[in-house]
């Protein structure tokens, strides 16, 4: 007696199991989006001017210009000036 492996095991159609597939990725996807949304909205900005008082207050320089930069990490990129005249640039965290 001779018995096909379709009698015990329900066989899926192929588009059955592509469509199966694409939500499982679509599920994966809708996740990870979720989680990076919430990882973004927790971080409050500081202003630039805030920037540009940190960056005074850490190099004991005068502060010439803040740029924002948007990352995994939102942080400012604010140049300074010497008392001899040279060009730093400085690293702040843009969050509160």
């Amino acid at each position: 007696m001779c018995f096909a492996l379709s009698d015990y095991v329900p066989l899926l159609s192929i588009s059955e199991v592509y469509m199966k597939r694409f939500f499982i990725i679509l599920f994966a996807i809708f996740v990870s989006l979720s989680a990076f949304a919430k990882e973004s909205a927790s971080c409050k900005l500081i202003s630039k001017q805030q920037a540009m008082e940190r960056a005074k207050s850490q190099s004991g320089s005068k502060a010439l210009s803040a740029t924002l930069v948007q990352g995994k990490k939102p942080v400012y990129k604010v140049k300074v000036i010497s008392d001899k005249g040279r060009i730093k640039t400085i690293i702040i965290n843009a969050c509160a």
